[in-house]
C-alpha cells in the first residue's frame, strides 16, 4: 500500500523529528492528518492514480461515510481526467451545516438520491451517470465529453466504426432526460450541448476534444468512419468532416516517442507508415486528411489557428451552440 500511517512510519525506526525532516525536505508527503506518502513512488503513477492516493487517504480519515463527486468519482470508475494536474478530492454533502472547505478537501452541498450511489473499493461516490452530469454542468466541456465518451465506451462497448449501440442511445437519452427536470439550473444547458456530443467511438480523450473542438466551430463529423485498404481490409479514421471532403486523424505525442505505442516500431518508421497510410486513403477516397494533435486542440484559440493554417474550408452546415 502506497499509503502510510505515522504509526507505520514509527514502527520504521523513523522519530517524530525524523518525519517533520522528511515532510520538509519533500521525501515524504503529507496527504492528510497522520498520513503520508513516499514522494518518489507517485512519479510513476499517472495523475488520476495520484488524485486516487489522495482520495483513499481522505476516506479513511472521514469521521461520517462521504460521496465523492465530479473528477474525484470519474478517477474512482476508471475514466480519464482530461488536462487534470492536482485537486483536492471532492465530496458531495446534503446539508449546509458545519460544512468548509479545506486544504485536502472540497465540499459541494447538492442533493442526491440512493440510486446516485456506489461503492468503489470501499469508498463512496457518485453513480456513472451522476458522475457524468455532474462532470457535464460544473466542469471544462473537454473534460466532461473525454469522460462521457470514456464511460459510454466502458457501459456499451462495440466494435470499432460500428457506431452507437441502442443501449447506449437509449442511456444517453435518459441523460438528457434528466438534465431536462433541472431547467434552469447551472450548467444544465451547457450540459446538455455535451452530452448530445457523447457516442462512445473515441480511442483517446484528445479525440473526444477533437470533435467538440469541430462541432463547436460549426462543423458537422463523423467519428471513426470506414475506408478501404490494401488488401481488402479496412481502415478507420478518426473524424470526417462531412460535406468537405476531409478526413482529421488525431495525434498525442505518445504514438511517436513512447515504445508502447509504436508495436516495436522506431519513431521514424512511424512516421513513414502513417504518411502511406494518408498517401492510400487520399488517392482512394480523393479525400485530404489532416492531422492534429494536442498542440493545435489545446484551446479554442489555438484550434481556430490550425484551421487558418491548414486551409480547413468553413463549414456548410449551421454552426452549432459552443459548448
Amino acid at each position: 500500500m502506497l499509503i502510510l500511517t505515522r504509526s507505520e512510519l514509527l514502527l520504521s525506526g523513523l522519530k517524530e523529528r525524523g518525519i517533520a525532516r522528511q515532510v520538509r525536505d519533500g521525501v515524504l508527503l503529507r496527504l492528510t492528518k497522520g498520513l503520508y506518502v513516499v514522494a518518489e513512488s507517485l512519479q510513476s503513477l499517472t495523475p488520476e492514480e495520484r488524485h486516487l492516493v489522495m482520495v483513499f487517504a481522505v476516506a479513511t480519515t472521514m469521521r461520517t461515510e462521504s460521496l465523492f463527486s465530479s473528477y474525484s468519482a470519474a478517477a474512482l470508475w476508471g475514466l480519464p481526467l482530461y488536462e487534470f494536474r492536482a485537486a483536492p478530492p471532492q465530496t458531495l454533502v446534503s446539508h449546509t451545516v458545519n460544512v468548509s472547505n479545506t486544504r485536502t478537501v472540497v465540499r459541494r452541498v447538492a442533493h442526491y438520491s440512493d440510486a446516485e450511489v456506489a461503492k468503489i473499493g470501499g469508498v463512496y461516490c457518485t453513480s456513472l451517470p451522476r458522475t457524468i452530469l455532474d462532470l457535464a454542468r460544473l466542469d471544462t466541456p473537454e473534460r466532461a465529453i473525454a469522460c462521457a465518451d470514456a464511460a459510454m465506451s466502458l457501459l456499451f462497448p462495440v466494435d470499432r466504426g460500428a457506431g452507437m449501440s441502442d443501449a447506449a442511445q437509449v442511456w444517453r437519452q435518459e441523460l438528457l432526460d434528466q438534465l431536462g427536470r433541472e431547467r434552469g439550473g447551472r450548467g444544465v444547458r451547457r450540459a446538455a450541448n455535451v452530452i448530445r456530443l457523447a457516442d462512445g467511438s473515441a480511442d483517446s480523450p484528445l479525440e473526444s476534444v477533437a470533435r467538440l473542438r469541430f462541432v463547436s466551430h460549426g462543423y458537422a463529423v463523423a467519428s471513426q468512419v470506414e475506408v478501404p485498404a490494401p488488401g481488402g481490409h479496412r481502415y478507420h479514421i478518426d473524424l470526417e468532416l462531412l460535406g468537405l471532403g476531409i478526413f482529421c486523424e488525431v495525434d498525442g505525442k505518445q504514438k511517436y516517442t513512447e515504445p508502447e505505442f509504436r508495436g516495436g516500431l522506431t519513431a521514424e518508421e512511424v512516421v513513414f507508415r502513417e504518411k502511406k497510410r494518408a498517401e492510400w486513403i487520399e488517392n482512394k477516397t480523393r479525400k485530404r486528411v489532416h492531422r492534429l494533435g494536442y498542440a493545435e486542440l489545446r484551446t479554442p484559440a489555438t484550434f481556430t489557428r490550425w484551421l487558418r493554417d491548414a486551409r480547413i474550408p468553413a463549414p456548410r452546415a449551421v454552426a452549432a451552440e459552443t459548448v
